[in-house]
């Protein structure tokens, strides 16, 4: 008795914690910005559509950040989970060249 006891709370807590993780990512807003580059990228910022932007050291971005040239169309992905006042850029999107 005490074993199936055992085994339906073992269940329940994994169900709970496996559970948890999605929601958490569900719920989460993402900022996205939209348009051209308007000044050739430099360690640490990028400038897009005349508004200069922070990069994140050692992101996804920050590595990416030489290959951007003045007029590339991108999409900047934003992240404020360091309790920061200002957002940094996390990942850089190239749109594709027509």
């Amino acid at each position: 008795m005490k074993l199936t006891k055992l085994w339906l709370v073992a269940g329940i807590c994994s169900a709970v914690l496996s559970l948890q993780s999605a929601n958490t990512w569900a719920s989460r807003m993402v900022n996205a910005i939209s348009g051209s580059v308007t000044a050739v990228p430099t360690a640490g910022q990028i400038e897009v559509d005349h508004v200069v932007y922070r990069v994140k050291v050692n992101s996804a971005a920050d590595k990416s950040l030489r290959s951007f040239h003045t007029g590339d169309v991108v999409d900047l992905i934003m992240d404020n989970t360091g309790g920061s006042q200002t957002a940094t850029v996390v990942s850089i999107v190239a749109h594709p060249r027509s």
